[in-house]
């Protein structure tokens, strides 16, 4: 195996690394994506409903709480976005050195 051979195999298992980080990301922001779309059907079944018997302070304590998921989900996929798309930029530098090495 020649030194390009090695260097490519390296590359190669430094790019399945990352890839399957993207694949960890992409599912956790899907899943942030869900909790952000269920927090907002409550939201807006809380604001125009209203249970018998509910009083208005546990209404607004349980809409406060429906704010807080979707914020914090919506807050974790800002936070993936930035990360994927690190992520995909270390890709597309790897592929670029790996097609260089293979023109060698």
């Amino acid at each position: 195996m020649s030194d390009s051979d090695g260097s490519i195999a390296a590359m190669l298992r430094e790019r399945l690394r990352i890839v399957q980080e993207v694949s960890r990301l992409t599912a956790r922001h899907l899943l942030n994506q869900q909790i952000a779309g269920g927090a907002d059907f409550a939201i807006m079944r809380m604001e125009g409903e209203r249970e018998d018997g509910e009083t208005p302070e546990a209404r607004a304590a349980a809409l406060r709480e429906e704010l807080q998921r979707r914020d914090a989900a919506r807050s974790a996929m800002v936070a993936d976005d930035i990360a994927l798309a690190g992520l995909e930029s270390q890709i597309e530098e790897l592929d670029r050195r790996i097609a260089a090495v293979e023109r060698e």
